[in-house]
């Protein structure tokens, strides 16, 4: 079981160069933050002066330890090489030390330029875009897999014309719109290069291992300690923007967050994008960089020893767990980080060093396993299990300031049941999607969980209740139920016929959607017993509120499903 180091000395032709790799001296780096390409160097002996090293040829390193599906520690492109005596036993003849600088797989990205007709995209996805960059002769053609490519969340982009721009140019672009992470990664399991496209966060590509200062976690099989010196959080502001000017392609948007500035101070950005032809298309990106530039940025930077069975069980682009008793905001339990850069150098006949960064996502830490006794190899599958794919937040800006994260799709049943005050009115509490009120009271534009909602008067009580998961309430008087809702959607409200005394279904439901500038976008009046909706348009506003009022029949609400 050894390091292997294999050189291309033509495309179809590969040598092994492993005796020329100096022992306990290689360290090679790699990337895994939007396509940036580490470079670092190898020196290769050469004592015969017998191998001639030319550019742009691959070496790959191997660890023959490892699993076999995981054994590629490096694998990247010869750029610059000096060649120098090297040492003294190089003193003499043909004998010299090649010194090599590497460009790691991220390379990849940037090597062709866009050509074909089909680079002229019409208005679509990021996903779709991305999709399509996977099938194009000057990027699928090398990078061949997406098993970490997500479809999840897409995002609505210009028509563009990409010919005789770059692969990285049009990544950037809907990573820009997107905010998802980008970089190219040897899939050693299928034996091909892969592109990762997804949320810092998200649930792929995670490592079994985790990374800890509390010894009593420590087990030197999944949970390894880290170098107490070398250790270093660096919390950055520099991100932090309270306003953000973004030029497109005739004209420009501005977009505020007074919370930010609240927060910290007002501070603007330009960020031009000249792929983007829309002021609907720029400000959706501008509010989406506000998301991102909410919080200051965090970076770890660690490093620890691994046996060499274990040196690929965390590679760059992998989320880790970490528990570091000494950092605030990371020492209270194990919390998922995404590694942007590692580093890895051979130490010993039986360890390797690994250095690495590692970032939170956007919007903080993510909570990892929970703390117990430490996790043992055995029967732990890798890569780590699948964990639920968490959910990337749309937001937008309302009117009063604020940032609010879109209303979540789903269907809620009603809030019931009710509780009734000394006058015999019937009182609600409300989430921040609904809220139960009658004329003269007040309901905010903007979502507001735990106001005291009123459904009723002691002029008929017996016909306020919930039974069977629905809840029933009189007519006489203008009763309303509001709906909140963040973002553009449609929003169906299913009600049902009281019965007995109570029943009166002369009258029917009436849906009215509003923005927050009082201006109706939608309506609707369907019988009780039915389902009315309406459409929230995207229009500009990021909160609209929904009223249904039935003003003289007696119902009941099931459920109100937003799509």
């Amino acid at each position: 079981m050894a390091l292997r180091a294999t050189y291309s000395v033509s495309a179809s032709s590969n040598v092994d160069i492993s005796a020329r790799i100096r022992a306990y001296q290689m360290s090679v780096m790699a990337n895994a933050e939007q396509g940036s390409v580490a470079m670092p160097s190898l020196a290769v002996d050469d004592p015969e002066g017998g191998i001639n090293i030319t550019g742009l040829r691959n070496i790959t390193l191997t660890e023959t330890a490892e699993a076999s599906n995981q054994q590629v520690i490096f694998t990247g492109w010869t750029a610059s090489r000096e060649v120098t005596r090297g040492q003294d036993s190089h003193r003499t003849g043909a004998a010299r030390l090649w010194t090599v600088t590497l460009a790691d797989q991220n390379s990849l990205i940037g090597r062709r330029i866009m050509r074909g007709g089909d680079a002229n995209r019409p208005a679509e996805t990021d996903v779709a875009r991305v999709q399509w960059l996977l099938t194009t002769t000057e990027f699928g053609s090398v990078v061949t897999t997406s098993r970490y490519v997500s479809t999840l969340f897409p995002v609505a982009m210009d028509a563009v014309d990409y010919r005789d721009q770059s692969n990285q140019e049009i990544l950037d672009d809907c990573s820009q719109a997107s905010g998802k992470n980008y970089f190219v990664m040897y899939d050693e399991p299928v034996a091909a290069y892969g592109l990762y496209y997804d949320f810092a966060g998200a649930s792929k590509y995670r490592s079994a291992l985790k990374l800890t200062n509390i010894l009593g976690y420590v087990d030197n099989d999944i949970t390894f300690g880290v170098s107490n010196t070398d250790t270093k959080l660096n919390r950055d502001p520099s991100r932090v923007y309270s306003g953000v000017v973004l030029p497109y392609v005739g004209g420009e948007v501005y977009v505020q967050n007074s919370a930010i500035a609240n927060a910290f101070v007002s501070r603007d950005t330009m960020a031009p994008s000249v792929n983007v032809k829309t002021s609907a298309k720029a400000t959706a990106r501008a509010n989406r960089y506000i998301a991102d530039a909410s919080t200051e940025t965090d970076v770890i930077s660690t490093s620890y020893k691994v046996p060499l069975s274990r040196v690929n069980h965390l590679k760059e682009g992998m989320a880790v767990q970490v528990w570091l008793g000494h950092f605030p905001g990371y020492d209270t339990g194990w919390n998922w980080m995404r590694v942007l850069n590692r580093t890895v150098t051979a130490t010993s006949e039986e360890w390797y060093t690994i250095e690495v960064e590692m970032a939170a996502a956007v919007g903080g830490l993510m909570a990892g396993g929970e703390p117990g006794s430490p996790i043992t190899s055995e029967g732990v599958p890798y890569p780590a299990p699948t964990i639920v794919e968490p959910a990337a937040l749309q937001s937008c800006i309302g009117g009063d300031g604020l940032t609010y994260f879109y209303t979540a799709k789903g269907t809620r049943p009603g809030i019931g049941p009710p509780t009734a005050d000394m006058l015999g009115n019937w009182h609600f509490t409300s989430t921040t999607f609904m809220h139960y009120t009658r004329a003269g009271y007040f309901a905010s534009q903007y979502p507001l969980a735990g106001q005291d909602g009123n459904w009723g008067n002691g002029g008929a009580n017996n016909c306020v209740y919930t039974s069977g998961g629905v809840d029933y309430g009189l007519g006489g008087n203008d009763l309303f139920i509001q709906f909140t809702v963040i973002g553009p959607g449609t929003l169906s409200v299913t009600t049902k016929s009281s019965v007995g005394a109570c029943q009166n279904d002369s009258w029917d439901v009436e849906l009215r959607a509003y923005a927050t500038n009082g201006g109706i976008v939608d309506t609707d009046s369907q019988p009780i017993g039915t389902t009315a909706s309406v459409d929230i348009p995207n229009d500009g506003y990021c909160a609209h509120y929904v009223v249904m009022t039935c003003p003289g029949g007696n119902l009941g609400f099931i459920s109100a499903t937003w799509s």
